[in-house]
């Protein structure tokens, strides 16, 4: 809702003398009625969006084969003539998917140093995480599954950090990029998702250079 008031659509429902011209929610999500809210919907899908069929995501995400895309594409543009041209509608929505793309290679990169962690033995599982017969571990190394299924509590500092962009941050930037609303996909997205990262790589060098110092001790100790 944010999103949209934010948007052009949602200025224009705010001025009374332009109201009648705005698309609301139910323009675009329920077109002639239906209750099929996801009608239109390709990469943008609820929750942590979807990716192509063949392309891997960053954390668990939906799949959509490319023949459902474009016909789910071809559904949202009709939804936009009224009052767009198919071109200006095909192209605004073709950014919003690179945008969702690029978000996915931010989180892509955070789960990779974190990922790396787990492997080097360097994060382990928090005291207060999920056990290992928990759906929110993963039943092989007890450690945190990252992404949807992920806990919000008992983790360490850079597995909350990653919760917050993950849930938060990911979301805003792709929704904020099919709501066509520049001040979240920015504001509320890139610039998050980015300082989120910047913490995440300066803890895990943290981390490593805390687990060498740790190493060197234990040698040098009698």
């Amino acid at each position: 809702m944010a999103m949209w008031q934010a948007s052009k659509h949602g200025q224009l429902f705010a001025a009374k003398e332009t109201r009648d011209q705005s698309p609301t929610c139910v323009t675009c999500h329920m077109p002639n009625g239906t209750h099929n809210t996801g009608v239109g919907i390709t990469l943008g899908q609820v929750g942590n969006g979807a990716v192509l069929a063949g392309n891997h995501p960053p954390v668990k995400m939906r799949t959509i084969a490319p023949a459902e895309a474009r016909r789910q594409r071809n559904d949202m543009v009709k939804t936009c003539l009224p009052c767009h041209s198919s071109r200006f509608a095909n192209d605004s929505l073709s950014k919003a998917d690179e945008v969702k793309k690029e978000a996915d290679a931010l989180l892509a990169e955070a789960v990779q140093r974190i990922t790396q962690l787990y492997d080097d033995k360097i994060l382990r599982r928090s005291t207060n995480a999920p056990d290992r017969d928990s759906k929110d571990a993963n039943p092989e190394t007890g450690l945190v599954v990252l992404g949807s299924d992920q806990p919000y509590d008992g983790l360490s500092p850079i597995e909350q950090r990653f919760f917050d962009m993950f849930k938060f941050h990911h979301a805003s930037t792709f929704k904020g990029a099919y709501h066509h609303s520049p001040q979240f996909t920015h504001n509320e997205g890139f610039l998050r998702m980015k300082q989120d990262l910047t913490y995440i790589n300066h803890e895990a060098s943290r981390l490593r250079a805390e687990a060498r110092n740790d190493g060197s001790n234990k040698k040098e100790s009698p």
